[in-house]
């Protein structure tokens, strides 16, 4: 979250709704292709979209282990142990996740995203508002509130994704 400007502010509702929309709009991206076609490289560099459904796995993993941390008093290093917020720290994170999944099956990474996504739904749908916007309440979140990490890791994260899947679809047709 390198210096993003504050984030307009949503209620927990809201914000649970624009997940799902945004998560259901990620899967209609990618919902007609074979298994060929999600292992193919190039949505975005050498990733494929199998590639791309573990990079956003990995990110709400990452934002459920700071949460999960932060519950219990710890302050964890974010975004990972060894990584700053640098845009050099990010790729090589970025793809520190690529290479721990690039040789799983396209099922398995179904299987973990689905199950992720199960996870950190019910996980947002259990906070409440002040928790979720509150800037002071998580030692590791500062600056920013929950709410922010979320719709990055989320919200946003799957807008991205599947404006890339479209976009590459469209051009590989």
């Amino acid at each position: 979250m390198i210096g993003y400007p504050a984030i307009e502010r949503l209620r927990k509702a809201d914000m649970l709704d624009q997940m799902q929309h945004e998560h259901d709009a990620l899967i209609a991206s990618f919902a007609s292709m074979t298994e060929d076609e999600m292992q193919r490289p190039g949505v975005t560099d050498i990733w494929s979209v199998k590639d791309l459904l573990a990079h956003l796995t990995g990110w709400e993993q990452l934002f459920l282990y700071w949460y999960r941390a932060g519950l219990r008093g710890a302050r964890p290093a974010t975004p990972a142990p060894g990584f700053s917020w640098s845009w050099e720290d990010l790729h090589a994170l970025n793809t520190r996740l690529f290479e721990a999944h690039r040789d799983e099956p396209t099922s398995t990474i179904l299987r973990a995203f689905y199950r992720s996504y199960e996870q950190i739904y019910r996980t947002v749908a259990g906070m409440s508002e002040e928790e979720i916007h509150a800037k002071d309440r998580y030692a590791w979140a500062a600056p920013w509130t929950l709410g922010d990490y979320i719709r990055e890791n989320t919200c946003d994260h799957y807008r991205w994704a599947a404006d890339l899947i479209y976009i590459w679809r469209q051009n590989t047709q």
